[in-house]
């Protein structure tokens, strides 16, 4: 590894890894494989499990911020990227780090809507940045949240000092008005998408 280049790391559950056939696909790709049941389980994510009456999509998609607040934690992480496993990434992501770095003060996420976040992709500058973002989940477990509205919800209580949108499409769409959702809702502030 140069310096340039970012680790990779896949976080799962042993007994999906040990079924899983082609192991070495993870040694040639140089993946770090971390097992949840490995990690040292934070004080929010103990509390999120306690209060968390979801057991499917909901609760799972939202542990995984506290599997990444662990992972930070455990490994000594200074920044990340959170990507989901079916999204595809065009570009050399060293050459975004320098213009997140400059421009986010903690999380970048993407938002589609005037209240509704698509955390797909998400930039963590530090582990103030993840710790916050996973109290609140931890927080609000009990008001039936998702990973979807609560964003908007911690962009209102913190604001850029803890979570942006990152953009979603060129100034010229937002700039003749062009930006609606498929309900027909318009964006409030379109700069930001």
């Amino acid at each position: 590894n140069s310096p340039e280049d970012l680790n990779l790391i896949f976080a799962c559950n042993r007994k999906y890894y040990d079924s899983y056939s082609d192991k070495a696909v993870f040694k040639d790709c140089k993946v770090d494989v971390v097992f949840c049941e490995d990690l040292k389980k934070s004080e929010e994510h103990l509390r999120y499990i306690k209060n968390c009456s979801s057991q499917g999509l909901w609760r799972y998609s939202i542990e995984r911020f506290f599997i990444i607040q662990e992972i930070f934690r455990e490994k000594n992480i200074s920044s990340a990227f959170h990507i989901e496993c079916d999204n595809t990434i065009y570009c050399d992501l060293n050459l975004l780090k320098p213009a997140l770095d400059k421009n986010y003060n903690g999380l970048a996420i993407v938002f589609d809507s005037n209240n509704r976040a698509i955390i797909s992709f998400m930039y963590i500058k530090n582990q103030r940045a993840i710790d916050l973002f996973a109290r609140e989940f931890a927080n609000n477990t009990q008001q039936g949240v998702t990973d979807m509205y609560l964003p908007r919800e911690i962009e209102k209580k913190y604001g850029a000092s803890l979570i942006a949108n990152l953009p979603l499409v060129p100034k010229l769409y937002a700039d003749k008005g062009l930006l609606k959702n498929k309900i027909g809702e318009r964006l409030i502030r379109p700069e930001q998408f």
